[in-house]
């Protein structure tokens, strides 16, 4: 259960283990990533295991979730307000290339973001429930520390929501 050998991170191991929570480190395209998982038990890991080997399908999916619902009202606007509202223009600039949220071209921020984490959640036995949440930060090294837009799938990708931690 805790070995898997996947088609794009390569051999993948739990590394530390807690009661019902288990997380494996590993890298992509340079870029280093974390996959968690949360109650999951023997019958839902091979779906976890499916879901990673298909990591490009998931990581396009969630990039274009945010170029779609980029618009007021949403989650992944509040997201980009929260980080025009509490950086420097000089941090700004740095990351964005602008100083306003409103010349901010979001399908040029889309493709410079990090490669995302994945978190996986199943409560099969008592709820039927399982996801994965994909993890963007903004870019890998940049100092924005906890801000991350997270997109929630279900085992079929299909995009069930998106919401913001600061």
């Amino acid at each position: 259960m805790n070995k898997h050998t996947s088609k794009h991170l390569g051999e993948l191991e739990f590394i530390e283990t807690e009661e019902g929570f288990s997380h494996i480190i590993t890298e992509y395209n340079g870029q280093e990533l974390s996959i968690s998982f949360v109650d999951i038990s023997e019958d839902t890991i091979k779906l976890c295991w499916d879901i990673i080997d298909q990591y490009e399908k998931v990581n396009e999916i969630a990039r274009n979730t945010i170029i779609e619902n980029f618009h007021e009202d949403t989650d992944i606007q509040d997201y980009f307000d929260y980080i025009f509202e509490n950086y420097e223009e000089d941090e700004l600039i740095e990351i964005f290339g602008v100083k306003s949220i409103k010349n901010l071209d979001i399908k040029k921020t889309v493709a410079n973001m990090s490669y995302p984490s994945l978190f996986f959640r199943a409560n099969y036995r008592e709820t039927g429930d399982f996801f994965v949440m994909v993890i963007f930060g903004l870019f890998e090294g940049a100092d924005i520390d906890g801000e991350v837009l997270e997109v929630k799938m279900d085992e079929n990708f299909n995009v069930q929501s998106f919401s913001m931690s600061t």
